[in-house]
């Protein structure tokens, strides 16, 4: 769980939050690249210019 900090409300977020599939930072801090967390980081950075295309 977030840890509460003092520096005006911001949560320290420690590595054993993001143990499920799916989540942005599970990706991003090298725990998961499963198919379902690559999909969700690659539509997550995806530029929306190109989807217009």
């Amino acid at each position: 769980m977030p840890v509460p900090a003092p520096n005006g409300g911001y949560l320290k977020w420690v590595k054993e939050d993001f143990t499920k599939h799916g989540y942005l930072a599970t990706y991003a801090i090298g725990e998961c690249r499963c198919e379902i967390c690559v999909k969700h980081w690659e539509d997550w950075v995806a530029d929306p210019a190109d989807s217009k295309k």
